[in-house]
């Protein structure tokens, strides 16, 4: 089974745009919790699972393909 969780070391408000790969099964929760600055996602269709509050305060965020 194959997640994706946001390593929380990183600068969350510097994301802009993220495309995850096929084969990624589950995004964790709060993922991208407080990515401010993230702005659009592509999610493939192996994505089964999103969790709760995959994208609060996440508020420059407009495009989810």
């Amino acid at each position: 089974m194959s997640n994706f969780a946001c390593p929380k070391k990183i600068s969350l408000e510097n994301i802009k745009n993220v495309y995850l790969l096929d084969g990624i099964l589950n995004i964790d929760d709060s993922a991208f919790e407080g990515c401010s600055g993230l702005e659009s996602i592509i999610i493939p269709d192996t994505v089964v699972r999103i969790g709760d509050k995959v994208f609060k305060d996440c508020t420059s965020l407009n495009d989810v393909t």
